[in-house]
């Protein structure tokens, strides 16, 4: 089976994404850095995402 991922928004880099992955995952684009929210499963698909709580977790 494939690892799943998906292109970065910002720099279009592939962010691998856990097997068990569900919308509302977040992730780091190793890229860029950035702070992205998996949006969709099929296919999988990464927006910015909001993370003012981001140091808490």
């Amino acid at each position: 089976m494939a690892t799943m991922r998906a292109k970065c928004p910002e720099c279009e880099t592939w962010v691998p994404l856990p097997k068990d992955a569900i919308e509302g995952e977040r992730v780091v684009c190793p890229g860029c850095g950035e702070q992205l929210e998996l949006i969709n499963i099929e296919p999988p698909e990464l927006d910015y995402a909001d993370w003012e709580d981001f140091s808490d977790e």
